[in-house]
């Protein structure tokens, strides 16, 4: 599951967050409260396995759903 983080936490924490989604973390970030973007490693997107195909769409339907905080205090 994604971990959501404001955009203003992650402008402050961005070599971090990046060092994490290249190891497989996922982000959204949201602003003023409201899915903004989705950070995640590019392995998770281009390759052809099924698996990742799940992934990619349950990613999309967490920022579809309605925003609930999922904030990770070690960012």
């Amino acid at each position: 599951m994604p971990t959501i983080i404001s955009l203003s936490q992650a402008r402050r924490r961005f070599r971090r967050l990046a060092a994490l989604a290249v190891k497989g973390h996922s982000f959204i970030i949201t602003r003023h409260g409201k899915p903004y973007l989705l950070m995640d490693a590019p392995e998770q997107w281009n390759n052809p396995n099924p698996r990742n195909s799940r992934e990619g769409e349950h990613l999309y339907s967490t920022v579809k759903q309605p925003y609930q905080a999922h904030h990770d205090p070690d960012l």
